[in-house]
């Protein structure tokens, strides 16, 4: 990597912004940067916030994810995004110790369709108007980061592998990296500082998400695993889902919402529906679905790693990481916590390192890990108004 010669600092502040496919909200992470010119000696977290969205906000998300809404819907949450990310940015940064110099937006996914997934053109779509939140915030914007590699044929999706270099990447160690959000991806990480590799393995929080807003009206999620601990995995139906054809699907791959919705999920659970299952035994089959597979996603990997650090809303799960434990074994299972990274910000950190290499045009090589052609700079400048 080499910078171009331009006028932003190579020792930046830059506030990484995250909306993961959970659609729960945003992370906000403030990040001081510094690159000697050729790759970065520094990536530290300087202050974090979250921010969930209501209700109202999370379900007119839900729909739009889910194929459900108009042109005008579509447009009026787009901007309606774009406030709230630029109200709760600009009160964030009232208490923060530096002010960014850019910050990284990037977006709620509301439709993802890559290459291999049906037959139209290949597409992505983050929503939250960057205009607005440049001009709510007074600071330049950086925006529509998977839309170069889609462009370059690329699946657009993971796009953080290549940041884990700079926060978890040792010498003579082989790593595995999981982000456990709504979807889980998987970083292959190797001691010998060979290529980086990624592709997300499958369904993370998503189906279990889904199934707990539909049966515990006041829960948006599996919290502390309360729903799913004292639930039984049900042998037969885990086996089913793991028949699933995208899991079987060599990388590069990338999925969402499109595959994994609320249409797949009223399948699976008709699927159950014959056995009699109680909603705790629903929860613990699809926690261990997401730890089995993620587990046999990365036998795509060269070989088995030493250790697999864990990252996302996932890791918070304690049913989860006791899962992920046990089909990774031999393998040291930890929270990215452990290497100094909150697992709730590790994506918003990640975007925080794209902008960057952005604004000071520093073209990066996707190709194995989302199978773009050539090099692509992923981003697209708002700037604020003098």
């Amino acid at each position: 990597m080499k910078s171009e010669k331009t006028t932003f600092p190579q020792s930046a502040c830059v506030l990484g912004v995250n909306s993961g496919t959970s659609a729960d909200g945003i992370d906000l992470a403030l990040c001081r940067l510094e690159f000697d010119g050729k790759d970065f000696t520094g990536v530290e977290t300087l202050a974090t916030r979250g921010c969930t969205y209501d209700d109202d906000l999370h379900d007119r998300i839900w729909d739009l994810q889910n194929g459900r809404g108009d042109p005008e819907e579509l447009s009026r949450v787009s901007f309606v995004l774009g406030r709230f990310y630029g109200e709760r940015i600009a009160s964030f940064l009232k208490g923060a110790p530096e002010k960014p110099e850019v910050i990284a937006l990037h977006g709620q996914t509301v439709g993802h369709f890559p290459p291999g997934y049906g037959e139209g053109e290949p597409a992505t779509l983050q929503i939250g108007e960057p205009a607005v939140v440049a001009r709510l915030t007074g600071i330049d914007v950086v925006s529509s980061f998977r839309e170069a590699d889609v462009a370059a044929g690329g699946q657009g999706a993971p796009l953080t592998p290549l940041t884990d270099r700079y926060m978890f990447f040792k010498e003579g160690e082989d790593r595995i990296v999981l982000n456990i959000g709504g979807i889980c991806n998987a970083t292959w990480l190797p001691g010998d500082g060979s290529t980086v590799t990624g592709f997300d393995t499958g369904p993370g929080n998503t189906l279990l998400d889904t199934l707990i807003t539909t049966r515990m009206p006041d829960a948006r999620y599996d919290l502390n695993g309360k729903y799913s601990k004292n639930g039984i995995i049900h042998e037969k139906w885990l086996s089913m889902l793991l028949s699933d054809e995208y899991l079987k699907r060599k990388p590069p791959k990338s999925t969402g919402q499109e595959l994994y919705g609320g249409e797949y999920y009223d399948a699976i659970i008709s699927l159950s529906k014959g056995w009699g299952l109680k909603t705790k035994d629903l929860a613990r089959t699809l926690v261990r679905l997401t730890a089995q597979s993620a587990r046999d996603g990365c036998d795509f990997f060269p070989r088995p790693a030493k250790r697999v650090i864990v990252a996302g809303g996932g890791s918070h799960n304690p049913t989860l990481m006791k899962d992920l434990r046990q089909v990774f074994f031999p393998a040291k299972v930890e929270p990215s916590s452990r290497y100094g990274i909150d697992p709730d910000y590790r994506e918003a950190i990640a975007f925080a390192i794209l902008a960057f290499l952005f604004m000071n045009r520093i073209p990066v090589n996707l190709g194995q890990i989302t199978g773009s052609s050539g090099n692509v700079l992923p981003g697209r400048l708002t700037p604020h108004a003098p």
